[in-house]
């Protein structure tokens, strides 16, 4: 399990993302974030991503902030 600090480190660590495709991407998660937060009555550092938090997972949601960048969708 994954806290969102440590999606930041991992995206942080990224040489291959451009910032506007990191911070994309850091939205994304933080949305994520703010979701669950709102839903078990607690902060956004203390969620827990579970599913989300899996490599699989940060892979498709950082490839779909690439993506977004990349077609320069909105």
């Amino acid at each position: 399990h994954r806290h969102l600090s440590d999606i930041i480190r991992i995206l942080d660590r990224s040489t291959l993302l451009t910032p506007a495709q990191r911070d994309l991407a850091l939205e994304m998660f933080r949305q994520i974030a703010a979701a669950e937060a709102k839903v078990h009555g607690t902060t956004i550092d203390k969620i827990h991503f579970h599913e989300v938090g899996a490599i699989d997972s940060i892979v498709d949601i950082v490839c779909a902030a690439v993506g977004f960048d990349i077609l320069g969708a909105d």
